[in-house]
């Protein structure tokens, strides 16, 4: 098991690489302004605009995802579709959010919620290309199922990711390229959450299972 400064430096790593994307291209798209060309500096202002969008959005995402919550906060799940819609808008991905809540009860734990945001960040990264994730909160008796697909035509979904997801840790090294699997079993841990990971054509299946 991780120390924590080793864990805050790997989660650190990572949040800079996603942002780095967005910042750099702000900065680009600045040093564009200088430029005599009109056209140039119009590119120079929807580049600018649509990156400094994007910085927002993911920061806004991952303070969700790696911040911390108070136990017995709770969250909308309005909120959570909201956010997760603005984090992926600028990809190629579509999103389908289903609540089969048949009392109205539309907030849950933020712990849980802080756990699918973290579980969507992995389905983002299964599919290679353009595909839908998909996500199904089923409110049972004590118990609170999610289901989240990510389904393309192509996707990756590696060994040894799947055994860091079941605390499995013998022989794996964490790093800033598998930190992501580690924080999220972490936090399966912390909720005593049950996760089944399965393939199914073009399709990968989480399924987590918690008290409610």
């Amino acid at each position: 098991m991780l120390k924590d400064i080793e864990l805050s430096e790997f989660l650190c790593a990572k949040f800079c690489h996603d942002l780095a994307g967005p910042i750099g291209a702000i900065n680009n798209g600045i040093d564009f302004f200088e430029s005599d060309n009109e056209q140039m500096k119009e590119k120079a202002y929807e580049l600018v605009r649509m990156s400094a969008k994007q910085a927002v959005n993911r920061l806004t995402f991952f303070r969700q995802a790696y911040g911390n919550i108070v136990v017995d906060n709770e969250i909308h799940l309005m909120e959570l579709k909201s956010l997760i819609l603005k984090f992926m808008e600028d990809s190629k991905l579509q999103l389908d959010f289903v609540d089969s809540t048949s009392d109205n009860n539309d907030v849950i734990k933020g712990k849980l919620g802080k756990l699918l945001i973290n579980i969507v960040i992995i389905a983002t990264h299964v599919i290679m290309a353009n595909g839908l994730i998909s996500i199904k909160i089923e409110h049972l008796k004590d118990q609170l199922k999610i289901l989240v697909s990510a389904e393309g035509q192509s996707h990756k979904l590696e060994a040894e990711l799947l055994k860091i997801l079941a605390w499995d840790l013998d022989d794996i090294d964490i790093s800033s390229r598998n930190i992501q699997h580690y924080y999220t079993a972490l936090l399966l841990k912390q909720l005593n959450a049950s996760i089944d990971v399965s393939e199914k054509g073009d399709k990968v299946l989480f399924s987590i299972v918690s008290s409610n």
